[in-house]
């Protein structure tokens, strides 16, 4: 029983030291920069919230650090926790998803920040260690009371979400790798599920080849290596080259019609040279 009520008293303190930045939360209002859309009157501000801060989102940054490690004295076992094959991992899944993946672009607020953070205690047991997984994302804000000031804060989870997209568990030593593994896998699609539904329109991540279309004065296309044809109203100059090879993603525009009946009308969210 006491060592049930120590193991219970630990994960209880690990708790407490991730409780970053709650402070400044509470004290200021802070307004995320670049988030639109409207509220709908018949849910609550919660429910709604936890997608609404995702809608019009270009991509993400993603982070995984280790505020806390048992492993960092030598006395311990090797840290089975790579930073580096997670962060991989993340981005991997999230290309997969169709969600573009920046580096070292947290500072535009249309882009923001999942932050993955992992840490880790020892516990009394033999190769027992109390492990804590939890993924927020972090946007550029405003504070509003004072002197006006930029700063990175987190948006989501919120609601139910901040249960789900947490978990703290005593694992043993050998099974640590695989637990965190698939517990970043499991929060990372919970972050893709409220994305999808915050931007039903955004197509996945494609490649594709840049042609001119010699019709209604000229223009130029995007042909996806799929055969589908998308004519964007916001194709950068520099792309505006015949047979260039792109990757790109694009949201379809469904409030405008084209006379030129060529493809898709889309605008595009994110595009770069192959």
């Amino acid at each position: 029983m006491k060592q049930r009520e120590s193991s219970r008293g630990k994960i209880m303190k690990a708790k407490r030291y991730l409780i970053l930045g709650s402070v400044v939360v509470c004290c200021v209002a802070i307004l995320p920069l670049q988030l639109s859309g409207t509220i709908d009157s018949e849910q609550t501000r919660e429910d709604k919230f936890a997608v609404y801060v995702l809608e019009g989102l270009k991509g993400v940054d993603v982070k995984v650090v280790q505020l806390l490690s048992a492993f960092e004295e030598s006395r311990l076992p090797r840290n089975p926790i790579d930073v580096n094959d997670l962060e991989a991992q993340a981005e991997r899944i999230l290309h997969r998803a169709g969600i573009w993946v920046f580096q070292g672009s947290s500072q535009d607020p249309e882009i923001a920040q999942l932050v993955i953070t992992v840490n880790t205690w020892k516990t009394k047991f033999a190769h027992s260690f109390i492990v804590q997984v939890k993924t927020e994302l972090c946007q550029l804000a405003e504070l509003v009371r004072g002197k006006r000031l930029r700063i990175m804060a987190p948006t989501w989870p919120v609601g139910v979400r901040i249960e789900q997209a947490e978990m703290t568990a005593v694992i043993n030593l050998l099974q640590i790798r695989k637990v965190v593994q698939e517990e970043v896998k499991r929060q990372i699609g919970i972050f893709i599920e409220d994305y999808c539904i915050a931007n039903p329109c955004v197509r996945p991540v494609m490649t594709g080849t840049i042609r001119y279309i010699s019709i209604e004065g000229g223009f130029y296309g995007i042909v996806a290596d799929s055969g589908e044809r998308y004519d964007p109203i916001n194709l950068p100059q520099e792309f505006a080259k015949d047979g260039l090879r792109v990757k790109f993603q694009v949201k379809e525009v469904r409030d405008r019609v084209s006379v030129r009946m060529w493809g898709r009308i889309v605008r595009i969210i994110k595009i770069a040279k192959l």
